[in-house]
């Protein structure tokens, strides 16, 4: 080896040493300052259209809202509960109860805890109002089954601690209470349908004429779901008392 070679002159120009290490930090870290933009233009974008969709939802254009989270079916990867919990109410306030619950269970899967029993509570109005529907159709086998299902949601959900969870925790159990209400009175309306539809055996059968006490069983029923139907048309309050995700 040559102890007596020359010095390179590029070396000894602080300028272009300077110029050639950016360039190779510039090739190292391209690729990954891209990644981090693309990132962050994404996460912009998934609260760009998670605000504009809340706020078709306040302004009771559920319609709208679910076009403007249409892209985030493939954009979302992130915090996807939201996803399908704007969803949920977007279709609970159409009055797509089904798919709402759909929607609220795929947001379960996937909450962190602190929002849990939020998300919880409008699947439960979800249902109860699914049950109620079937009460005033008198399906009450399939209303006795979805009230029962309310009781059995808030028995084995286990909400957060925040103050937001434990309200909804009050408001769950309130919930399965009036469902256990609703459902020995849906049994009762069962019990009474099955009831009327009983053959008299005391009866001519050439005699069209309905008897007395047949006749003051059909007022009463009939007096029963004219009370009912003016209940549910007077009690819309599922969605003042569902959750939204305004504080999230």
């Amino acid at each position: 080896m040559n102890d007596n070679a020359p010095y390179d002159l590029e070396k000894l120009n602080p300028d272009k040493l300077r110029l050639k290490k950016r360039r190779i930090l510039f090739k190292r870290f391209f690729v990954a300052t891209i990644i981090i933009a693309v990132i962050s233009l994404k996460l912009m974008s998934l609260t760009i259209l998670t605000g504009g969709a809340i706020s078709s939802l306040k302004a009771n254009k559920p319609g709208q809202a679910l076009q403007k989270l249409l892209p985030l079916n493939i954009l979302n990867i992130i915090e996807t509960y939201k996803l399908y919990f704007n969803k949920g109410n977007a279709l609970f306030i159409k009055g797509d109860y089904s798919s709402a619950e759909n929607n609220y269970r795929e947001a379960q899967k996937s909450a962190p805890k602190e929002f849990l029993c939020q998300i919880t509570f409008n699947l439960i109005l979800s249902i109860e109002a699914q049950a109620d529907k079937a009460v005033e159709d008198k399906d009450f086998d399939k209303a006795v089954d979805r009230y029962e299902e309310i009781v059995a949601i808030v028995k084995n959900t286990k909400c957060g601690s925040t103050s937001s969870e434990k309200a909804a925790e009050e408001k769950m159990k309130k919930s399965a209470k009036e469902g256990k209400e609703k459902s020995d009175k849906a049994k009762q309306d069962r019990n009474g349908e099955k009831e009327k539809v009983k053959p008299n055996e005391q009866k001519d059968s050439n005699d069209p004429t309905p008897t007395e006490e047949q006749e003051k069983k059909l007022n009463e029923s009939n007096e029963k779901g004219s009370k009912k139907r003016q209940q549910n048309n007077e009690d819309k309050s599922y969605n003042d008392r569902k959750y939204d995700a305004k504080n999230w």
